[in-house]
């Protein structure tokens, strides 16, 4: 049977919770008729790496066909470079990711030189 789990991630400096980001994906899923096994609550530092994120461990639960819904792009990687990697690593396996935040955060900064 074809999991689907949800992963949600916080900064502990910013004193955040998971819990709208959990609504979130609790009623996108709801609302497409879908059962969440399992949501990855994480609060932990942005700075942390992968491990310390959860990302690997929540991936490793993932197989061909699973579904891993996440609020926004963001949550599951530091940086541009590391969310495409982790992406990348998600395509490979054959995972559905649905990223459900119509906003697209920027994870880098844009310089315009003039």
């Amino acid at each position: 049977m074809k999991k689907v789990i949800g992963y949600c991630r916080v900064s502990i400096e910013k004193k955040q919770t998971t819990e709208n980001q959990k609504l979130f994906i609790l009623d996108y899923a709801h609302s497409n008729k879908l059962t969440v096994d399992e949501i990855v609550e994480v609060s932990v530092s942005s700075r942390k790496n992968k491990k310390d994120r959860l990302i690997d461990a929540t991936l490793e639960k993932l197989q061909d066909g699973d579904t891993l819904l996440v609020y926004a792009l963001d949550r599951i990687g530091r940086s541009t470079i590391e969310t495409l990697t982790i992406i990348e690593e998600i395509k490979n396996k054959g995972i559905k990711l649905s990223c459900l935040s119509r906003i697209i955060l920027l994870l880098t900064k844009i310089i315009v030189i003039p």
